[in-house]
């Protein structure tokens, strides 16, 4: 079994000449919506939120939250 890890567009796996399905490791920080955070971000902000939330959904509330200097 090949097993290929690619941040191309996201599609189903192909399959080989002789029938056997090619394996890809796809991940969603590939998507061009998504690609600013790592998925542990991306998993972190939707249980922060309760809702899944872009690259440019997280700066945007990041930008709005203020951190006290200790």
């Amino acid at each position: 079994m090949f097993l290929k890890l690619s941040c191309d567009q996201l599609r189903p796996a192909p399959v080989a000449a002789n029938g056997s399905v090619i394996e890809n490791f796809q991940s969603i920080t590939c998507k061009p919506d998504y690609i600013r955070h790592s998925f542990e971000e991306l998993r972190l902000e939707f249980l922060r939120t309760g809702r899944q939330l872009t690259s440019a959904d997280i700066v945007r509330q990041n930008a709005t939250v203020r951190i006290a200097a200790q």
